[in-house]
């Protein structure tokens, strides 16, 4: 099996701040990092996750980018 070891930059805008957020991968791991960090990640499928901050919050921008080494 290759493993492909990727670095991740996810960036989000919104009306509101978002201060609770987070990825989760397929074997149920909880990923924090923050927003505009480069994220050390194998290639594999994520789910990002953004709690409701309890306000309607517009998400305006919403950009991944990624590097693989």
């Amino acid at each position: 099996m290759i493993i492909n070891h990727n670095t991740m930059k996810i960036e989000v805008k919104s009306s509101n701040p978002i201060t609770k957020y987070y990825l989760k991968n397929l074997n149920d791991e909880k990923i924090n990092f923050k927003f505009r960090d480069e994220v050390p990640l194998t290639t594999g499928w994520y789910e990002l996750n953004i709690e409701y901050p309890g306000e309607r919050t517009d998400i305006n921008v919403l950009k991944f980018g990624y590097t693989q080494t």
